[in-house]
């Protein structure tokens, strides 16, 4: 009867990811014996449903088929699916390489423009694969994930509100040196580095903690 009720709920769950639903988080059970072919049947899901919320979140949850995932997205043009997925990878792997190449204007060829304009009217968000990436302590690709999560450079402002970050390097704040605000609220930042005012000379507001 027990293993009933995981197959009847691991069903229930697919179905729901099927549907863009997200009551499946409420119903997924950690020490389910089904877990990881469920987790992998939802990922696959989620692609076909070109859903990048729960792509990323199914990963997190500990779906490992990813690399099947992407070829399915390829195949079937789930761009927004593909992109997310793409960013887990390259938060996983800590491949810096990759998130350049997605966001970098005129230079990956056919098979990942439409991929980089769903990045491009951020129908993707970053936070999923940042999250993951200051999970793994993957500092150098959480770092460029960082660096294309809300930041405004026509208005000269950078909101990482309330994202969980536990350190912020000298290395990327030089790379924000134009920015004249700097939101830091709700982090779990003990100190900010001692040159930070060296950096961001144009900062006009105190940095939240």
């Amino acid at each position: 009867r027990a293993e009933c009720s995981c197959v009847l709920r691991s069903e229930e769950i697919i179905k729901d990811v099927g549907k863009n639903g997200d009551y499946w988080m409420e119903l997924l059970l950690d020490n389910s014996p089904l877990l990881e072919d469920c987790l992998s049947r939802a990922l696959l899901a989620a692609v076909m449903c070109d859903n990048p919320s729960n792509v990323g979140m199914l990963i997190i949850k500990g779906a490992s088929n990813v690399k099947e995932a992407i070829k399915l997205a390829a195949k079937e043009c789930k761009h927004n699916a593909h992109a997310m997925l793409l960013l887990m990878m390259a938060a996983i792997n800590n491949d810096c390489d990759l998130v350049q190449a997605l966001y970098k204007e005129h230079n990956i060829g056919n098979e990942f423009q439409n991929v980089q304009k769903a990045l491009s009217k951020e129908a993707v968000s970053t936070l999923l694969p940042l999250e993951v990436a200051c999970r793994w302590q993957n500092k150098a690709v959480a770092e460029e994930l960082l660096l294309r999560t809300d930041v405004y450079l026509s208005e000269g402002t950078v909101h990482w509100h309330g994202l969980g970050l536990n350190v912020i390097e000298n290395t990327l704040l030089c790379k924000i040196g134009w920015a004249k605000t700097l939101d830091l609220g709700r982090n779990k930042l003990l100190k900010l580095p001692s040159e930070i005012n060296l950096h961001l000379k144009n900062v006009g507001e105190p940095c939240a903690m």
